[in-house]
């Protein structure tokens, strides 16, 4: 059965801003709660410069409201007389890299009456540690890279992400960090996109997950990898009948032996060879 959706526009209620909630598994139209709740809290994170956040709640039964903010406290609207689960993605300064955030996902729901008045919801966290990564790269540089970093502590889980596409001329070696609340089995990897030496040639690469420890402090992490090592493919394109073509594309992919976005070791399984023409 295909998903509908329900979108919501909560109005009124003193708080200032509306919001947009989304619910779930009924026909797409547009109303008016006359009934709404707030939540509202602060958000901080020590050590780190937040330059915007998106927090949102997700109730047991399928709404949703969410809202971008830039200043703490905030405020966001919601259906009262529900129970919802918040979340907050901060998104941080970090002039190295194209975008820096940590996602902070709480399991509880957590029931908005607006009888009881506002509901709070703090996000402060006193401490936050980097996890520093280096990517090296020998025989070609770094066209885009992602790493993510992850970790769960019962109520709370925690999801980092730093990407970015490096301008010309595209670095060979790479350094940056992703932002994490101190955990003892921090789990870090992510992907790159590199340029051959002959400066055509895209290579999709997995970089292998490591598990670092976050509470002493911050901690590093590297992947090395040599493009001069790499194999090459040798054949013919023959096409049957004769026919024009103008440029052709051609790739080859398999099963991976290790885990992990990208293509980079294959183990001798299944392999597909697709020709764009």
């Amino acid at each position: 059965m295909r998903s509908k959706k329900l979108l919501v526009w909560v109005a009124g209620g003193g708080v200032g801003i509306a919001s947009l909630v989304t619910a779930v598994g009924a026909v797409a139209s547009t109303v008016v709660i006359l009934n709404p709740a707030e939540v509202t809290g602060t958000v901080s994170f020590s050590g780190e410069t937040l330059t915007s956040a998106k927090v949102s709640a997700v109730s047991t039964d399928g709404l949703e409201a969410r809202e971008t903010i830039t200043t703490s406290p905030y405020s966001l609207t919601v259906e009262s007389g529900h129970s919802y689960r918040p979340s907050i993605e901060a998104f941080f300064s970090n002039p190295t890299a194209g975008s820096t955030s940590l996602r902070i996902s709480r399991s509880s729901p957590l029931l908005v009456d607006n009888a009881n008045g506002p509901t709070t919801v703090d996000w402060n966290y006193p401490s936050i540690h980097r996890v520093n990564f280096t990517i090296d790269i020998t025989g070609g540089t770094i066209a885009e890279y992602r790493v993510y970093a992850s970790a769960g502590a019962g109520a709370e889980s925690y999801s980092a992400t730093t990407y970015g596409y490096p301008s010309s001329p595209r670095p060979s070696s790479f350094t940056s960090w992703n932002a994490m609340i101190p955990r003892d089995a921090v789990k870090v990897n992510g992907f790159v996109e590199l340029i051959a030496a002959d400066g055509m040639t895209r290579i999709w690469r997995g970089l292998s997950e490591q598990t670092v420890n976050l509470q002493a402090g911050q901690a590093s992490v590297s992947w090395p990898i040599d493009l001069t090592s790499t194999g090459t493919l040798v054949g013919i394109i023959d096409f049957t009948p004769r026919r024009r073509h103008h440029r052709a594309k051609f790739v080859f992919s398999g099963r991976e032996r290790h885990s992990g976005p990208g293509n980079h070791r294959f183990d001798g399984g299944i392999h597909r060879w697709v020709l764009h023409a």
